[in-house]
């Protein structure tokens, strides 16, 4: 496992739950520091360490959160990463679906983290030697099912940003 020391910081959306829960312990334990973005800090009380830094944030609203994350960037600077794990999903038939619910979706699925990436993508906030954005994506981006096309297709559309800003940012 890689090693990392408490200067290397690592933003981690969805750090409350599945996935983003993971990597947040990992990260931890190869002895990075994280800030962790979720909405349940209670899930987070099993990770006693220095290292941790919890802010509590809804992703419905991606202005929102690309203010709130600017405050993070100037606590702290120097990332090393940030990995974008926040995300939600409902089964539904896609003719019983409220546009108000699929609008919260891609808020939330996309929208946010693509507000999040943006303020990563600024050669300021990064280290000296580098630093990547992973994205949490789906296979329902590319092998469809029933009841969650709102889903898949903003996990489809995460995965076309993510290959747009690879694209943009190898010429840095």
């Amino acid at each position: 496992m890689y090693q990392y020391n408490s200067n290397d910081h690592f933003v981690v959306t969805g750090a409350t739950s599945g996935i983003g829960f993971e990597v947040t312990k990992s990260l931890l334990l190869a002895g990075a520091s994280v800030i962790a973005i979720g909405r349940n800090p209670a899930k987070l009380n099993t990770l006693n360490f220095s290292t941790l830094h919890f802010v509590e944030m809804d992703f419905c609203n991606p202005d929102e959160v690309e203010q709130k994350v600017k405050l993070i960037v100037k606590d702290f600077n120097n990332f090393r990463g940030c990995v974008l794990a926040a995300g939600t999903q409902y089964i539904l038939p896609f003719s019983a679906c409220k546009m108000s619910k699929i609008s919260n979706l891609m808020n939330v699925n996309l929208l946010s983290n693509l507000a999040v990436a943006k303020i990563f993508a600024n050669k300021r906030n990064i280290t000296e030697g580098g630093s990547s954005i992973v994205f949490i994506s789906s296979i329902s981006a590319i092998r469809g099912s029933q009841g969650i096309l709102p889903y898949a297709a903003s996990k489809a559309a995460m995965n076309a940003s993510m290959k747009c800003l690879a694209l943009e940012f190898s010429k840095k």
